[in-house]
């Protein structure tokens, strides 16, 4: 699972490499559960913003529910990523 993390890590950093000055990711697994505790900041303000978001998969294949856990859970940080982004927005309109 921490591969492919780091591969949707490296991703969104470079998507949105023009808003975010600093993302980071920590993964903590235990079963079919994961913890991914998400920081980062924006270039406009550099406030460090911080969310944790826990997930479980109950797919009979657990490679594949983990990889779909974890693609899921990505684009809850990448909603984030992007109400951020436009609060920060609005905020300087």
């Amino acid at each position: 699972m921490e591969p492919l993390v780091e591969e949707l890590t490296t991703e969104l950093s470079a998507r949105y490499v023009q808003y975010v000055e600093t993302l980071l990711i920590d993964l903590n697994t235990e079963d079919n559960a994961a913890e991914f505790k998400v920081g980062f900041s924006l270039r406009s303000d550099h406030e460090l913003r911080q969310v944790t978001i826990k997930a479980t998969s109950d797919l009979d294949d657990e490679e594949l529910g983990q990889e779909a856990m974890v693609r899921a859970v990505f684009e809850e940080i990448e909603t984030f990523i992007d109400q951020a982004v436009a609060t920060e927005k609005h905020m300087t309109n």
